[in-house]
C-alpha cells in the first residue's frame, strides 16, 4: 500500500539511507534531494553537477556514480558541498559502501573499482565480465550481477578474485537481507515473444524497408 507520495526531481535513478536522511539522485536535474525519514517532507534540493546513476551513504560521506564523466563524486553531508572526485571506469553505474570502501560497477568496460573511502582513491580494478550493472555487499563478499551474460558474481575483497554463477535471463539490482542475496531478474532473449512489422507506404512505395536510402 502506498502511504506516501513525494515529489522530487527529474528522473530519480537512486535511493538510499544513512546520515539521519533518505537521499534521491536526480539524473536529469543534476541534484540530490534530501528527506526527512520521519515526514518524507524534501528538506533540501542540493545541486551536484552530476547526472548520477548509484548513490551509496557511508564513512560520512554520500557518494555518487557519475557514468558520464566516469568518476565517483563525494558528497558531504554536513555541509552539501561537493568534496572530491574520484576518476573509475568507464560508464559507472550501481554502487555500495561497506567497511571503509566504496565499490562501483563500470558497465561499459566489465569491471569494479574498489575506492579507499579515507584516501578517496582507487586501490583495486576487478574484472567481472560484460555489463555488470548492480552491486551490494553481504557478510564477507561483494556481489555483482552482470545483465548481458546473465551471471552472479562473487568478489573477495581480500584477494580481488571474481567467481561466477550462471542466472539465465537477465540479472538487474540486488539486494542482502536477514541471511540471503535476492536478486531481480529480467527475462532474456528467449523471452523475447517477438511480433509482427508493417510498413504503411503511399504511391512511390518503398524499395527497402530502410528510410534511410528511401530518401523521395
Amino acid at each position: 500500500e502506498v502511504v506516501q507520495t513525494i515529489p522530487v526531481g527529474n528522473s530519480p535513478t537512486a535511493v538510499a539511507f544513512g546520515e539521519d536522511a533518505v537521499w534521491v539522485a536526480n539524473a536529469d536535474d543534476r541534484t540530490v534531494s534530501k528527506l526527512n525519514p520521519t515526514s518524507g517532507h524534501v528538506d533540501e534540493t542540493i545541486p551536484v553537477d552530476v547526472p548520477a546513476r548509484g548513490l551509496a551513504v557511508g564513512g560520512g560521506a554520500l557518494w555518487l556514480s557519475d557514468p558520464v564523466g566516469n568518476a565517483v563524486v563525494r558528497l558531504d553531508p554536513r555541509t552539501n558541498a561537493v568534496t572530491g572526485r574520484v576518476s573509475v571506469g568507464s560508464g559507472a553505474t550501481a554502487i555500495a559502501f561497506h567497511a571503509g570502501a566504496v565499490w562501483v560497477a563500470n558497465n561499459l568496460d566489465g569491471t569494479v573499482s574498489r575506492i579507499d573511502a579515507e584516501r578517496a582513491v582507487v586501490v583495486d580494478t576487478v574484472p567481472v565480465g560484460i555489463a555488470p550493472n548492480g552491486i551490494t555487499v553481504a557478510g564477507d563478499a561483494v556481489w555483482v550481477t552482470d545483465e548481458v551474460a546473465g551471471t552472479l558474481i562473487r568478489i573477495d575483497p581480500r584477494s580481488g578474485a571474481a567467481t561466477r554463477r550462471p542466472l539465465g535471463g537477465r540479472p538487474k539490482g540486488l539486494v542482502y537481507a536477514d541471511g540471503s542475496l535476492w536478486v531481480a531478474m529480467q527475462p532474456g532473449d528467449a523471452g523475447h515473444r517477438g511480433g509482427t512489422l508493417r510498413l504503411l507506404t503511399g504511391e512511390l512505395g518503398f524499395d527497402v524497408p530502410d528510410p534511410a536510402p528511401n530518401y523521395e
